[in-house]
């Protein structure tokens, strides 16, 4: 059963480390695609690096404060279709 929860810890923590580093990888790939030499590709590089350690600095953060899996499930919730799923169950 412990394996299980640190494997989902674990999954979380990705998923939460993931966002960042996108974005700093596609902003990456734009400025290197608008300036294809050296500089550009280090300015990318830099940018790339910049996104990774966001998302680790955000998945500890989120990890330190509620946990990995609470802070997904506040981000993934839709408190406003179970308000409308409520209604509709009151309804009937």
């Amino acid at each position: 059963m412990k394996f299980l929860q640190i494997l989902i810890d674990f999954l979380n923590y990705l998923k939460i480390m993931v966002s960042p580093t996108l974005i700093g990888f596609f902003i990456g790939i734009i400025v290197y695609a608008n300036k294809t030499d050296e500089v550009g590709l280090m300015i990318a590089i830099g940018i790339a690096v910049i996104g990774i350690i966001c998302g680790i600095l955000l998945a500890n953060w989120a990890k330190r404060k509620v946990g990995t899996t609470e802070f997904i499930s506040k981000i993934n919730a839709s408190p406003d279709i179970d308000e409308a799923m409520r209604n509709q169950s009151e309804k009937k």
